[in-house]
């Protein structure tokens, strides 16, 4: 993910894009273009290091001190995945010897427009209105920590281009606690 900031003015937001593919060392796409000669001192961008793991120690969020979090969950693509895409969220303290906990959805959660399926949320279709969640883990929720778990159902058909690929973005907006 890139950050593009075009102003020193902290209200005006900044513009996301995602990379979508690496053309070669010095080139790649985004997932929506953007016109960056319209300025004749630059922008300033950042960029945001995906990591990937299959671990308990992976995927861990800090939000040690913050109030309410709001974490949503989009599936933009979905493309020869039999069963669909699995997604809970989990919380885990800072205490030597805690254990992931898993917040939502339970054993009976709420998952729509996805499915409820033993302690998970499974979308089998990508879109606006059959694709996204919403998850509120409220302030008085001990949750120092916090991750989204990600899987495929059953399987994945190998795609051969990156327009076949899933699309799927997590977002994580926390409140700021004041003392």
């Amino acid at each position: 993910m890139l950050v593009f900031k075009r102003s020193g003015n902290p209200t005006v937001p900044p513009d996301l894009r995602v990379v979508a593919t690496k053309t070669d060392g010095d080139n790649i796409t985004v997932h929506t273009a953007i016109d960056l000669s319209t300025s004749t001192t630059g922008f300033t961008f950042d960029y945001y290091k995906n990591t990937c793991g299959t671990t308990d120690a992976d995927g861990w969020i800090e939000t040690g001190g913050l109030g309410a979090k709001l974490i949503s969950f989009q599936l933009d693509q979905i493309s020869g995945v039999s069963g669909g895409i699995d997604m809970d969220v989990e919380c885990m303290g800072q205490e030597m010897g805690d254990e992931p906990v898993v917040v939502h959805p339970g054993a009976a959660g709420k998952c729509d427009p996805g499915t409820s399926a033993g302690g998970f949320c499974n979308f089998t279709t990508a879109g606006k209105t059959t694709g996204r969640m919403s998850v509120a883990i409220p302030r008085d929720v001990p949750c120092e920590r916090v991750r989204v778990g990600l899987a495929i159902h059953t399987s994945d058909a190998a795609e051969p281009t990156e327009a076949d690929k899933e699309r799927i973005t997590v977002t994580l907006q926390a409140e700021r606690q004041y003392p």
